[in-house]
């Protein structure tokens, strides 16, 4: 099917391309490696740490890079597409049972005419409700932080772990499961970049360069990011559903808010503290780090969420909507680097 949508398209994936078991087919299958790669239109590298470790794994990089460039090399870590669907699903149930309850509650008639009685003044019913969005959503995000959790704590030993492993790199120190292997791809290397010292720059160079196109300043990329806000503005509908027509504006500038500012700042806020959690030297604090973590990343997305929540209120003028939410775009553009 995708062949007759995007066209014909072929795949060399050398673990399932080159027979496991037949002595006779596996090296008929490494000897074509250099051919493959110099036909490749692109790598794709599938990142695990002991990647940068395996020599014949270095063999594919050198040709590759030597036929054409870095440029077409895509590294991915393994981990990330896990974390990715995790992180959709985690918006997933956040938007989905917020838009299932807030009908009755947050946006509920009984609920804004108690609200308007009881707190008169526009900055108190509007702390009020945004207290009440936060408390909702704090206990759909939690249903998920602790999963979310662990994989941002992994997320940074890997990325870690790459530019540890890219810093350092030799081939030298790569290890093959039969030594007599290793004559044959150094010899390729050395008739590819003159010195194998050539080839170690190189890598430690490009490969970076890729790293940092591909994964960004962060542990996710700015575009990974947005590719996790579907599920928003999935639920997007239900409030349209459920809100007078009056309000449609209201509602179009707040999902930009949450798409495009407070969501990807919230990312940005918990990396920052997961980091610190991780690399604290308090015993205390790792020990407890099972909960503690979570209930933080629980806090700090319906935090951020609740702050988007306030450009659903009509009684706040455009301005005071329109200029902080090109502010918090222009920061978030600045933070994940999307022009440069």
């Amino acid at each position: 099917f995708g062949e007759h949508v995007f066209g014909c398209k072929s795949c060399f994936l050398d673990r399932c391309c080159i027979h496991q078991d037949n002595i006779e087919l596996k090296e008929n299958g490494i000897k074509a490696l250099g051919d493959i790669l110099k036909l490749s239109d692109k790598m794709v590298i599938l990142w695990q740490q002991e990647y940068f470790t395996r020599l014949w794994c270095t063999f594919e990089l050198a040709t590759y890079i030597r036929f054409h460039g870095s440029k077409q090399i895509v590294l991915v870590p393994l981990n990330h597409v896990p974390f990715v669907l995790l992180m959709t699903a985690f918006h997933f149930v956040a938007a989905a049972g917020f838009n299932i309850v807030a009908p009755y509650l947050a946006w509920s008639p009984w609920f804004a005419e108690l609200v308007a009685k009881c707190v008169p003044p526009a900055l108190g019913q509007l702390a009020l409700m945004s207290t009440v969005h936060f408390v909702l959503l704090f206990a759909f995000y939690m249903t998920t932080t602790p999963f979310a959790f662990e994989f941002f704590r992994k997320s940074i030993d890997d990325r870690r772990a790459l530019e540890e492993q890219l810093a350092n790199y030799t081939i030298r120190a790569c290890k093959c499961y039969d030594e007599r292997d290793r004559f044959f791809v150094e010899a390729k290397v050395l008739e590819y970049f003159g010195t194998l010292e050539e080839f170690d720059r190189q890598v430690r160079q490009l490969m970076r360069q890729q790293m940092e196109a591909v994964l960004g300043r962060t542990i996710m990329p700015y575009t990974t990011l947005l590719m996790m806000e579907w599920a928003h503005i999935m639920f997007a509908f239900a409030m349209f559903v459920h809100t007078p027509e009056k309000n449609y504006g209201h509602i179009m500038i707040m999902m930009c808010a949450v798409v495009f500012a407070t969501d990807m700042l919230a990312m940005y806020v918990i990396q920052l503290v997961v980091s610190c959690i991780h690399d604290s030297p308090s015993k205390w604090l790792q020990k407890h780090s099972w909960w503690i973590g979570p209930i933080t990343l629980a806090s700090i997305f319906g935090m951020f969420t609740a702050v988007a929540m306030c450009f659903l209120y009509p009684r706040l003028a455009w301005t005071c909507k329109a200029i902080p939410l090109v502010l918090m775009v222009l920061i978030t553009w600045k933070i994940y680097g999307v022009f440069e």
